[in-house]
């Protein structure tokens, strides 16, 4: 009944403190974009687990109360019921599984080890995706320093490319009679 809420607690605040246990922290990696292999892959949550724990405030506790339904200190009281049922089934079995969070382990020197459940996974698929174009709608291209739209692009594209003339037989012409002009002065 409480690991239940306290599920509900790491989810909305993305960190759950146990005292004497330690402390989980949710934390939530975004939808990552491949974009060379089109791939869309979904968002991650990982809990991580610091066994170091810190006390409790009163907002764990007045959302304690609130999700099972009861005053704050009946939750107070069930809180520390769980607690000493966890500590007890570590001492006892060297285990206790935390409802949708992950397994607790005690280890030889007495130090809590947390195993998380599907470690990296996510219940969503990897999504291939397709870049679509719509040929008949207007967007912006970013050409260079410049933003044009695609109709622009299209004009300027289909525009027909201009032949330059090649003049350089006017440049040899002049070449030439510089070098002419310079073996008459110098031969006077």
């Amino acid at each position: 009944m409480i690991a239940y809420s306290l599920r509900n607690y790491l989810k909305t605040h993305k960190k759950l403190s146990l005292q004497g246990i330690g402390i989980f922290v949710l934390e939530e990696t975004p939808a990552q974009l491949d974009f060379t292999a089109k791939l869309l892959y979904p968002p991650v949550s990982e809990i991580r687990f610091d066994p170091e724990s810190q006390p409790n405030n009163n907002q764990f506790f007045n959302f304690l109360s609130r999700d099972l339904k009861v005053d704050k200190i009946t939750s107070v009281r069930l809180y520390n019921e769980e607690m000493h049922r966890i500590k007890e089934a570590l001492v006892k079995d060297g285990e206790y599984n935390l409802n949708g969070i992950g397994i607790l382990s005690r280890l030889q020197n007495d130090a809590i080890s947390f195993t998380k459940y599907n470690a990296g996974s996510s219940p969503l698929p990897v999504i291939g995706v397709e870049r679509v174009i719509r040929r008949e709608e207007t967007h912006t291209i970013r050409v260079g320093e410049e933003e044009r739209t695609n109709k622009h692009m299209e004009e300027f594209l289909a525009q027909p490319e201009t032949v330059k003339k090649s003049n350089w037989w006017v440049y040899a012409i002049i070449a030439v009679l510089v070098i002419a002009v310079i073996i008459l002065l110098f031969t006077m």
